[in-house]
């Protein structure tokens, strides 16, 4: 029993990828069901990159380099912010795309390709800042 139990696990997702293929979080298109972990389509994912190299209008860094808070969050207590990308009020980009698509759909491979980028920069933030990640604080905000 267990042996069908082991085929069934990974014969379900298999099965369920032709059934419901994967969509890109961004446009809506279809995107290959096997082979890279990235949810997106060949342009969105373009995008996607320009988006994590914009620079703060602040200090002028990408998200992956920047330390500004913003003004909100520090007036909050929030010493420390880590950013995939920025928000830019009014752009409908692909990271405010995908948010929603999480919101709307709770779709697992969004959730796992920005866990897994977000998790390497609370890592390497911790190392700069010589925090043990276990006690690091990780919070969503509100959006007010």
């Amino acid at each position: 029993m267990k042996s069908f139990d082991g085929h069934k696990r990974l014969f379900l997702p298999f099965l369920s990828a032709y059934l419901i293929p994967p969509k890109c979080p961004a446009c809506g298109a279809l995107v290959p069901i096997f082979g890279k972990a990235e949810p997106f389509c060949e342009s969105c994912r373009a995008e996607w990159e320009i988006e994590t190299v914009e620079s703060c209008p602040d200090c002028g860094l990408s998200p992956a380099l920047c330390v500004c808070v913003p003004d909100a969050l520090r007036e909050k207590g929030i010493r420390d912010a880590i950013f995939l990308s920025f928000y830019r009020t009014g752009k409908r980009s692909v990271s405010d795309r995908m948010i929603y698509r999480i919101k709307s759909e709770r779709d697992m491979r969004v959730f796992r390709f920005l866990a897994d980028r977000l998790s390497e920069r609370i890592s390497a933030f911790c190392a700069e800042n010589g925090i043990a990640p276990q006690e690091a604080v990780l919070t969503a905000l509100p959006r007010r």
